[in-house]
């Protein structure tokens, strides 16, 4: 404790470097989760709605509603019905002289499947089965081919990212790796004199070493400390 205050000049720039690397760290690691988090966010929301013409059947639809759930990569599919597309339309934020040109008795809206899966990569694929020949006479419209370049420049944004991500955490930790090491080897070298005269009296190594440990936890929970306030402020 008397080292640490007696270099005090040298201690606070230690806590100093120490705490600028703990947040350039901190400040990386927290926008990759960050710009992680809100991209899956995004892919979560993704999902694939297929409206059938008036003339196919319940029959028909419900067959390729348990089709599509007995897929391993399909999360739900959820039926919505001429009532409840009603419903939708009635909670869009429309004026009423738009939203009274569509009524129970004379309802154009069509019955659909919204279809959710768990990787958004996999939307091309339930895409492709829907646009079938088998499906081509009972389907009116796929959503999918509306968000088809936004989806697949997200997916790829996405991975752009978590490679980037990764690439700078690894660099910042290399960076920080040489940064402590290089302030210990500057500590030890401003008191060579001092620890030649210990190990002169006849001082063991771990006399020797020991304080320096101690500074060094001294040191980081300072540092720590400081990033800590500075990142919450």
């Amino acid at each position: 404790l008397i080292n640490f205050w007696r270099n005090k000049w040298l201690s606070l720039g230690s806590v100093l470097i120490l705490s600028l690397t703990l947040i350039t760290i901190s400040v990386s690691v927290i926008q990759n989760y960050d710009i992680s988090r809100t991209t899956q966010t995004i892919k979560n929301k993704l999902d694939i709605t297929v409206y059938f013409d008036d003339k196919t059947t319940e029959q028909e639809i419900q067959g390729l509603q348990l089709k599509l759930q007995q897929r391993s990569d399909v999360k739900s599919v959820s039926y919505i019905s001429k009532d409840e597309a009603l419903k939708i339309w009635r909670e869009r934020p429309s004026s009423t002289k738009v939203k009274d040109l569509v009524t129970p008795e004379s309802n154009p809206l069509p019955r659909s499947l919204q279809i959710k899966t768990y990787e958004s990569e996999s939307l091309e694929s339930v895409a492709q089965l829907l646009k079938s020949p088998n499906y081509s006479d009972k389907v009116r419209r796929v959503s999918y081919e509306d968000n088809k370049q936004f989806i697949q420049d997200l997916i790829s944004r996405n991975k752009v990212i978590v490679k980037n991500g990764l690439v700078s955490s690894v660099t910042f930790v290399i960076i920080s790796l040489i940064v402590i090491i290089n302030t210990i080897r500057i500590i030890i070298l401003s008191r060579k004199d001092e620890i030649k005269i210990i190990k002169l009296v006849g001082a063991s190594d771990l006399f020797v070493k020991t304080p320096f440990f101690v500074e060094a936890i001294i040191s980081a929970l300072l540092a720590a400390a400081f990033s800590t306030l500075f990142l919450y402020i």
